[in-house]
Order: structure tokens, then sequence, then C-alpha cells
């Protein structure tokens, strides 16, 4: 193989993710209902600047990538419950 052009192993500047900003929904919550619909379906959506993909650590064991930042995590521990994401 004949190649003409040099190899440029570099792949620019790495800039560090700033300004993360993360909305949480409690899937059926309500005044009525303040702790949800009783599915523990939660959705989260994560924005930030210089980021390609995000990470979710839900705080119960698992744990999940969502490139777009976009996720719904379904907690199957009965009760209301706090976790930290």
């Amino acid at each position: 193989m004949v190649n003409c052009q040099e190899d440029n192993p570099g792949f620019g500047a790495l800039n560090a993710p700033s300004n993360l900003e993360i909305k949480v929904e409690i899937v059926g919550q309500s005044t009525e209902f303040p702790d949800g619909d009783g599915t523990g379906v939660v959705g989260f959506a994560a924005t930030s600047d210089n980021s390609i993909s995000y990470k979710y650590i839900f705080g119960d064991g698992t744990s999940s990538v969502a490139p777009g930042g976009i996720i719904k995590h379904a907690y199957t521990k009965n009760g209301v419950n706090t976790f930290t994401v």
C-alpha cells in the first residue's frame, strides 16, 4: 500500500464539559399525586456545552448511556424512595 499523506494521529482540542443542566420529571406527578402515578418512571434530560454523550448512574445499582442526554428510567423498589442520580 502507498500513502500520499502523512498520518495525523491527533484529534484536536479536548474541551471539558461545562454548564451542565439536568431536568427531572416524575411521570404522573401532580398536586394530587406529588410522588407520581405509581409506575416509578422518571424522565431525565441533560444538556451541557462540549458534551457528546451522557452516562446516568441511577442510584439503584443500574446505569445507562444516553447520547442525546434524554432518558427514562423505571425504579422498581416499592414505596416512596430517594435516589441520588
